[in-house]
């Protein structure tokens, strides 16, 4: 089990929480300017780094172990190595008359599967929002895209802080609930 947060200058605290509630890898998410010098290495845990949105997705994987994006899918799906694409979903646009503008959709799912790529859901986006409800629709439609041109998924924290992360069984219920087994 492996959770993905967005440390500010916390990453021991975030680390311990990680171990108590029984994650086995963390990976902790810079901006390419914000990378850190050292590496990190914990007891109980292992830890990784990964580059948030790359300019330069080539030099950014030398200094980083997974690359992931949070804007701009299309570019970062088809023209780069980037492993992870979340948060589409959380951007603030307007709904369709007839569905839900949810930033996903089967062109870009298809690309995703064809280059094997994962779609990841922040559950913080989930924890922060105004509109619970919209959020959850539009993860549920992104799920049922991503279960109909077989794309993997992940689910993690998004944590800033310590007490945002969350227990993977708990997060697991959501996925679960929003129709991926």
């Amino acid at each position: 089990m492996l959770d993905i947060v967005f440390p500010r200058n916390n990453e021991k605290e975030l680390a311990e929480m990680a171990a108590s509630l029984g994650y086995d890898e963390i990976v902790f998410a810079y901006d390419e300017q914000h990378l850190p010098r050292e590496n990190f290495e914990f007891r109980k845990l292992k830890a990784k780094i990964a580059v948030l949105n790359p300019k330069n997705p080539l030099k950014a994987r030398k200094n980083a172990d997974m690359l992931v994006a949070d804007r701009d899918a299309r570019h970062y799906l088809e023209k780069t190595d980037i492993d992870i694409v979340f948060g589409l979903e959380a951007k603030e646009k307007r709904d369709f008359m007839k569905q839900r503008n949810s930033g996903l959709n089967h062109i870009l799912c298809a690309i995703a599967s064809r280059r094997n790529k994962t779609y990841g859901l922040d559950f913080r986006d989930v924890l922060m929002a105004k509109n619970r409800a919209d959020i959850i629709g539009k993860m549920m439609q992104n799920m049922m895209l991503c279960k109909k041109y077989k794309v993997k998924t992940i689910i993690f924290s998004g944590a800033t802080e310590p007490f945002e992360m969350r227990n993977y069984r708990d997060m697991k219920s959501l996925f679960e609930m929003m129709g991926r087994r």
